[in-house]
């Protein structure tokens, strides 16, 4: 089962951040079929409580524009969308993932887990469409046969 979301978009294609947050990790997890360049940002709940946001599939040059510390602002652009082989080897696309806790996985964090795992990988990444402000019914109907 997948723990965030996949966006397929041209290469390059602009990525912003959703929430005001830190660089926390940059990264390049270079085994194929991995993330490719990586960047967690983390955020904080009105009441204190860290959270973080993962981008993966990213283009190289996303690693050189930041720097872990700096601060960013809702809306501002934080990376671009890479370009296969360079992403991972995959079609070009954004993997977004919300992350409550990274349990000390820092780059390694798992972007799928087993499906008999459902109720604890969703503990720990809620579903971020309701952050990406995505319309509902942009979804198909979950297929039962698959919970």
């Amino acid at each position: 089962m997948h723990l965030g979301i996949d966006l397929f978009v041209p290469p390059g294609s602009a990525i912003h951040a959703p929430l005001a947050g830190v660089v926390h990790l940059l990264a390049n997890n270079t085994a194929p079929q991995d993330y490719g360049p990586l960047v967690v940002l983390r955020h904080e709940t009105g009441e204190g409580v860290p959270f973080w946001t993962l981008y993966g599939h990213l283009s190289d040059d996303t690693l050189a524009g930041l720097r872990v510390g700096q601060r960013v602002e809702a809306g501002q652009r934080i990376a671009r969308v890479g370009a296969s082989p360079v992403n991972g080897d995959w079609p070009p696309h954004l993997h977004f993932q919300v992350i409550l806790d990274l349990l000390d996985q820092g780059a390694d964090f798992p972007g799928v887990a087993y499906a008999s795992q459902r109720g604890v990988w969703t503990s720990l990444s809620p579903d971020p469409v309701r952050l990406l402000g995505i319309p509902a019914d942009r979804f198909p109907a979950p297929d039962p046969s698959s919970r």
